[in-house]
């Protein structure tokens, strides 16, 4: 198996990031230009924000659920 450095894996990060904020971008654009409204952008950030929101907190619950069943 090949060994990589963090220096190649944070590079392969920053490739697959960009690549996908300009694909989203896109994809976003012509959402916009389909429905003649910008307020998608709006729905797509509160989305996303709610889906952080549930997934931060059940990852918090998860993990005091975890610390707290090995303290007995």
């Amino acid at each position: 198996m090949l060994k990589f450095g963090y220096g190649v894996a944070a590079l392969c990060l920053v490739g697959v990031a960009t690549v996908a904020s300009l694909v989203g971008q896109y994809l976003v654009r012509k959402v916009v230009a389909l429905l003649g409204r910008a307020s998608v952008i709006i729905f797509i950030l509160t989305f996303t924000l709610c889906v952080s929101a549930v997934l931060l907190g059940k990852c918090k619950i998860v993990s005091f659920v975890e610390c707290d069943s090995a303290v007995l």
